[in-house]
């Protein structure tokens, strides 16, 4: 479990504060048919200022294409998030 809280600035001197605990999530580590392995970590909202507030980070390990005995990857962080104001 986890706290967050942001603060935004916006338009004509408004600021934006939300705070949001969070539960996570951690998946056991894919083999995909491709041969590329990714771990994803889940998350969603258990206490907060938002309707909705979830989603998921993705961890990919991707083959940069090295010929050499020294393969060289590179690894691709996604992050997808859906929420819902409280109006």
């Amino acid at each position: 479990m986890q706290a967050r809280v942001g603060e935004q600035d916006l338009a004509l001197g408004f600021k934006f504060n939300a705070k949001v605990t969070i539960d996570c999530y951690e998946a056991e580590m894919q083999l995909l048919p491709t041969g590329v392995r990714r771990r994803e970590i889940a998350f969603n909202m258990i206490d907060g200022d938002f309707k909705v507030f979830e989603g998921k980070w993705s961890v990919q390990e991707v083959d940069g294409g090295g010929i050499s005995a020294d393969q060289e990857f590179w690894t691709t962080l996604s992050y997808v998030v859906e929420l819902e104001p409280k109006l």
